[in-house]
């Protein structure tokens, strides 16, 4: 059976994942540290998808810190589809100025509630290159189209996938 990881899920349970997150949003959650993964061993894990996550890590340099160990438990040739909002669209928005500053602002910096706070912006570039730091093959980093459980806007999301 296929082991697949649902990282950062909050209370975004996926069936056939192990839906993991740092706080306890609902019973059926598994509460580890998404950043270092330590329940789990290295090559362990078939597919990893983290919706909405990496932006939310803090400090900024833990990111590099999670995708290496996100590339450590994945199954030689397993896989991760990464999430993230695409500062693109948003800073295009705001520079024709169909967005107000205030929309530009959320879109960097987040909702600002507890627990979710944004501290990274992301484009295809910058994390392909981080990805690519961390080990993950540079000529399957790719854009993908949204997985069909996701719930976020597909005009302002950056979906990428990469392989081990």
């Amino acid at each position: 059976m296929e082991k697949k990881l649902n990282l950062g899920c909050g209370n975004h349970i996926l069936k056939d994942f192990i839906n993991i997150d740092n706080i306890p949003h609902c019973k059926d959650v598994y509460i580890d540290d998404i950043i270092y993964l330590q329940t789990f061993e290295n090559d362990s894990v078939d597919f990893i998808y983290s919706s909405h996550t990496l932006q939310c890590i803090f400090p900024r340099i833990k990111v590099f810190d999670a995708l290496k160990s996100w590339y450590r438990v994945l199954k030689p040739e397993g896989h991760i589809v990464i999430e993230v909002p695409d500062i693109v669209p948003l800073m295009k928005k705001y520079l024709n100025n169909k967005v107000p500053i205030e929309t530009l602002i959320q879109g960097i910096y987040g909702m600002d509630k507890e627990g979710i706070r944004q501290f990274m912006c992301f484009d295809f570039v910058y994390l392909g290159c981080m990805l690519t730091h961390t080990g993950f093959l540079g000529n399957k980093i790719r854009k993908t189209i949204q997985p069909s459980y996701s719930r976020h806007d597909p005009n302002t999301n950056l979906v990428v996938e990469a392989w081990k």
